[in-house]
């Protein structure tokens, strides 16, 4: 599977398990010898992203010691969320 089909399935899973509406923040780790270009990935992410899910979410890179490239941590709107008490 090709690296941003991994990240954006990884997110897609990570927001199932956190039960939210919608993602407005992934962070990926990427290793300083990974064969990758870090703002080539999340431009390409970005544009990536659509729909209620992933729709307007920002995308941010740390760079960590190794070669892989992962997501850290993904966050968003609950599904049962305030605006929803409203």
């Amino acid at each position: 599977m090709p690296l941003i089909a991994q990240i954006l399935d990884s997110a897609r899973s990570a927001a199932l398990l956190g039960a939210l509406k919608r993602v407005t923040r992934i962070q990926v780790d990427i290793g300083r010898e990974a064969s990758v270009v870090p703002e080539a990935l999340v431009a390409a992410l970005v544009e990536r992203f659509r729909g209620d899910l992933l729709g307007r979410c920002r995308v941010h890179y740390q760079l960590v010691e190794g070669s892989e490239v992962r997501v850290q941590s993904v966050e968003g709107i609950p599904i049962l969320s305030d605006e929803d008490a409203a």
